[in-house]
């Protein structure tokens, strides 16, 4: 490489040549030392709708040197001690709070491994939930120990009609298709 490892600065300009002798104008945005990589903030966007970014695997570069073309401005991306954006916490933590509440209702309390490993393969499918140890499926469909077929019902006083049957219908196709993958699991 014909620049040195501590010339990597991010913010310098600089033309990286690849072992393909390709060029390439731009600016240090990152680099990696741990997974030998660089990240190149290309100038040719700067002013583009859309910037691009280049990352380059350092095995892979046969010369970076110092850029001498146009002094383009490098913009408000690579002024020293450039004030980052204002992340907002309060919706971050709000969002993490109701994620981790959605994640609470598809875990089963007092549930074998098999019953929970049936909601999760319903669930890639169906919305679901759980209602102590019976998977409800749609507020209309509930599958209740041994979690096979035959323990499908339609909820009772549910106003399902042909929803209901439809839905009993589909989650059938789906314990079956549970039940031949874990045969074929099994028998390999």
């Amino acid at each position: 490489m014909g620049m040195d490892a501590a010339d990597l600065v991010i913010g310098k300009k600089v033309t990286i040549k690849t072992t393909t002798s390709e060029e390439f104008d731009g600016v240090i945005y990152g680099v990696d030392r741990d997974q030998n990589c660089l990240a190149l903030f290309e100038l040719g966007s700067m002013n583009a709708a859309r910037q691009a970014f280049r990352m380059f695997n350092l095995s892979y570069v046969e010369e970076v040197k110092e850029f001498s073309g146009d002094d383009t401005p490098l913009g408000d991306h690579f002024k020293p001690n450039a004030e980052l954006p204002k992340i907002p916490t309060d919706k971050l933590k709000q969002k993490v709070e109701e994620q981790r509440a959605e994640r609470k209702k598809k875990i089963g309390h007092d549930v074998t491994i098999e019953a929970q490993d049936v909601f999760d393969y319903i669930a890639k499918t169906l919305p679901c939930e759980w209602d102590k140890d019976t998977i409800v499926i749609f507020d209309i469909v509930t599958l209740s120990s041994p979690y096979t077929p035959n323990a499908l019902a339609a909820k009772e006083g549910g106003h399902g009609g042909d929803r209901a049957k439809a839905t009993l219908e589909q989650v059938k196709k789906i314990l079956s298709d549970r039940q031949r993958k874990e045969e074929q699991k099994k028998g390999n």
